[in-house]
């Protein structure tokens, strides 16, 4: 019995490399919005990173230059009063989005991953 209850103790215990594995730190959420226009920032390659656009402007699709990501358009089906896409980064490098809102506002970003 007494051997049986060490054992348990021990598996519980003892720390292993799974358990070292596991506790890697989560990498943080970031939203940009229209507050943002005109600045370039910066973003991992495992980073986690969306762009909202308020319902105030009607904004055309946003169009990229570069390729070091793409845009995933978040839908919802009850209107959040802004429009989402997630930036999923695709390899190093520069990306500007632009987009343009009405009445006359005009959006513009530069990605940089790496």
């Amino acid at each position: 019995m007494f051997l049986l209850l060490a054992l348990l103790a021990w598996l519980f215990l003892v720390p292993t490399s799974t358990s070292r594995t596991l506790s890697l730190q989560p990498v943080p959420h970031r939203t940009l919005t229209q507050a943002d226009s005109g600045r370039t920032v910066p973003m991992s390659r495992s980073g986690d990173v969306t762009l909202r656009l308020s319902h105030r402007w009607r904004w055309t699709e946003p169009r990229l230059r570069g390729s070091s990501i793409q845009l995933q358009r978040v839908d919802y089906i009850r209107d959040p009063g802004f429009d989402e896409w997630r930036i999923e980064p695709v390899r190093n490098g520069t990306t500007t989005i632009t987009a343009r809102g009405v009445p006359g506002k005009r959006f513009r970003l530069t990605v940089r991953v790496g």
